[in-house]
């Protein structure tokens, strides 16, 4: 079980070139040919695939509530209404849009999560 749990703090996923540890990730936004990573008290901006990213997690790692954007389990979260739409509003502040289609899901993980 001890092993299991360091294997778990060392994983690492590549961003662009860039191996990021997974444990520090807090959610990415692709923009454009680019995606903006955000870490614990940094971010970095390389050419990448949101699609490609996310394809390295598991789904206990994280989630999509928009087609633009990843969420790290450890971000924290729950979803609020602003007017017509549902955004994400994060621990660190964040709000993120959440799409229509996705609000029971999200709903759903942030349960299953928490």
């Amino acid at each position: 079980m001890i092993e299991a749990k360091a294997r778990e703090a060392d994983r690492h996923i590549v961003i662009g070139a860039a191996p990021v540890p997974l444990s520090r990730l807090r959610h990415i936004e692709a923009r454009e040919h680019h995606v903006h990573v955000t870490l614990d008290g940094e971010s970095l901006t390389q050419r990448a695939r949101l699609g490609d990213i996310v394809a390295q997690t598991a789904p206990e790692d994280g989630f999509q509530p928009h087609r633009s954007w990843w969420v790290a389990a450890q971000a924290g979260g729950r979803t609020e209404k602003d007017g017509l739409k549902h955004v994400l509003q994060l621990q660190d502040g964040t709000r993120i849009p959440v799409a229509r289609t996705r609000v029971d899901e999200v709903r759903d993980w942030l349960e299953r999560h928490a």
